[in-house]
Parts: C-alpha cells; sequence; structure tokens
C-alpha cells in the first residue's frame, strides 16, 4: 500500500530521480522529480511545499491522483510504494514537455514548532 503523503525530506533526496506516474487503470508514464520548493509556514501549526515532475516530450497527464513511485536505478525493483497524489498541469518547461505539480499542506511536527 503506498503512503499518502511524502514529507518534504523524502522528497528533496529524490530530486533528479526517475519515477513512474500511473493512473487509475493501470496506465503508467516515466517522470523525473525536477523540484521541490517550499517548507513556507503558513501558520504556527502547518507548511506548505511542492514537488514538481517532469514528463517526456510529448506526454501529457490531466489533473487528478496518480500513484506516483520512484524507479529504482535498475529499472525492475520498486525502491518505495510510492504516494497516491493528487497533482496539476503546470507551464511547460525549458524543453516544452508537460509538467504536474503536487502541492502539500502538512501539520507541522511538534517538535518544529516549539
Amino acid at each position: 500500500m503506498a503512503e499518502t503523503i511524502p514529507s518534504q525530506q523524502a522528497l528533496q533526496a529524490l530530486v533528479g530521480s526517475a519515477f513512474s506516474i500511473t493512473d487509475s487503470q493501470g496506465r503508467s508514464v516515466p517522470a523525473t522529480l525536477t523540484s521541490v520548493d517550499g517548507g513556507t509556514a503558513v501558520d504556527a501549526w502547518h507548511t506548505t511545499y511542492s514537488a514538481m515532475f517532469d514528463l517526456l516530450p510529448g506526454i501529457n497527464a490531466p489533473q487528478g491522483s496518480y500513484l506516483i513511485a520512484p524507479v529504482a536505478a535498475d529499472g525492475e525493483s520498486a525502491p518505495h510504494p510510492g504516494w497516491l497524489l493528487f497533482v496539476a498541469p503546470m507551464r511547460p518547461g525549458r524543453s516544452a514537455q508537460a509538467r504536474l505539480e503536487a502541492v502539500f499542506h502538512v501539520e507541522l511536527d511538534s517538535a518544529v514548532v516549539a
């Protein structure tokens, strides 16, 4: 079972990594996690951050919920089961490839607030 919310730190450790983005019908497309931005305090109890995924040129995906999972270097064994995320298309990247963004609004750990 996939975890539903990755931490900002978990995502930052995967910037530049290959991912598969799978829809509810089991169709997958490859992507690359290109950036993780944010860590912006919303209030004393919440923070927000985002992750940007670039798709291959010529591939598009509509706004929706997808299973987004890292792909192992060998292309076979999954290093992590992935996360069920809602993503939205964003302005194309420099190479005109489609981009998807996931935005997270999470409660801060009590140790961080203190």
